[in-house]
């Protein structure tokens, strides 16, 4: 079971797209729903060492019908 996201390398920021693997069925369901919707993820390694994981997901804003 693999889950797609977008890694940024240092010391530029180029983007590959890369798998993970989980051994959850439930999170791999929950995050494929994530992406059918428009949401992805990525990661990236900062200077710090340390990993940033992060779902991202846009929500287009509805018309308000009361807007004229």
């Amino acid at each position: 079971m693999t889950i797609p996201f977008t890694q940024y390398h240092l010391p530029n920021g180029r983007r590959t797209q890369e798998e993970f693997e989980t051994d959850s069925a439930s999170i791999e369901y929950l995050a494929h729903k994530i992406i059918e919707a428009g949401g992805r993820f990525e990661a990236e390694i900062l200077t710090t060492g340390e990993v940033s994981v992060t779902c991202v997901t846009c929500v287009a804003r509805m018309p308000d019908p009361t807007d004229g």
